[in-house]
């Protein structure tokens, strides 16, 4: 009598850990047709992140490269801006002095000319820093662009 007892503790032990491990693989097959399931939708997943990864590296660059536009604009609005003041001055300052002759007056005229010849070739060279086309057009800079006249760079 006790020895069937003891078989039988020995019965409920293992019935115990056989469904505890029949729980444990029912588990497991769920992981694994999950997993499956996965497999068949990662690759396009993975395709659309890295067209979307690569997508935002385009728009990066023509951001920068608008960014160094835009500075370049800048500068040379600045130096234009800061010609005309002197200009402005001056002229402010030749107007206030009386005309001594007419040798002073040209020399204010080529002043002004040699002044203009130099904002001009360094408009020139800014233009050719500029990169070509952006979202399908080509910006060059010119003066009335610079003055904020848009008009102009629409013709192009």
């Amino acid at each position: 009598m006790k020895q069937i007892r003891v078989l039988g503790n020995r019965l409920d032990k293992i019935m115990i850990k056989y469904n505890e491990a029949l729980s444990i693989k029912k588990t497991y097959e769920l992981i694994s047709q999950r997993l499956d399931e996965e497999r068949g939708t990662y690759e396009s997943q993975l395709a659309k992140i890295e067209d979307s990864l690569q997508g935002k590296g385009r728009d990066l660059s023509e951001l920068t490269i608008m960014s160094q536009d835009a500075v370049l604009s800048k500068q040379s609005v600045e130096k234009e801006l800061n010609r005309f003041e002197a200009k402005a001055n001056t002229s402010t300052i030749s107007a206030s002095r009386p005309k001594a002759n007419k040798s002073s007056v040209g020399a204010d005229l080529e002043f002004d000319l040699q002044n203009e010849t130099q904002d001009t070739s360094i408009i020139s060279m800014q233009q050719s820093k500029v990169s070509p086309p952006h979202f399908g057009r080509a910006i060059t800079l010119t003066p009335s662009l610079m003055l904020g006249n848009e008009s102009s760079s629409q013709k192009h």
